[in-house]
């Protein structure tokens, strides 16, 4: 059964999202969407960072060779490092699928308020690709195929 299939190759992400992740792959598949976005909250409280990203399941899945990619795919191209340019480990802490939408959520300790985040997700595969990143201190940043990192 494809459900299976695609909660195995989850893995870490989680075999509740490789089912919803399949109906929304059979859901989207019949169109395309014109958009080229993902979008991100950056959060940094009490020493814990935590990223609410969301992106086009069918974009996600193909940058990602399918669903066994996944959870490798966002961590190669997603990054956050604290203010002193030390990487900060991102976890998952969950997944789920909206409508179009993969909604993810990652998590780890940050050692102060500002971030630097590297957001190039689908870059490489639309050239008009635009992430957008919001930070809970209320600033956004787009960052694009020549804008990958930045700090907020």
């Amino acid at each position: 059964m494809v459900t299976r299939r695609v909660a195995a190759a989850l893995g870490a992400l989680g075999a509740a999202c490789a089912s919803a992740v399949a109906s929304a792959v059979a859901a989207t598949s019949a169109g395309a969407h014109p958009l080229h976005v993902t979008y991100a909250d950056v959060a940094v409280a009490r020493g814990t960072a935590t990223v609410t990203l969301r992106v086009y399941t069918d974009d996600l899945l193909r940058a990602a060779g399918g669903a066994g990619g996944v959870d490798a795919y966002v961590r190669a191209h997603f990054a956050l490092a604290d203010a002193a340019g030390r990487p900060i480990a991102l976890a998952s802490c969950g997944a789920a699928v909206h409508g179009d939408m993969t909604h993810l959520c990652l998590r780890g300790a940050a050692s102060g308020p500002g971030v630097r985040v590297t957001n190039d997700l689908l870059v490489t595969l639309y050239a008009d690709q635009i992430n957008v990143v919001r930070s809970s201190a209320g600033r956004t940043a787009l960052f694009t195929r020549t804008r990958r990192a930045q700090a907020l």
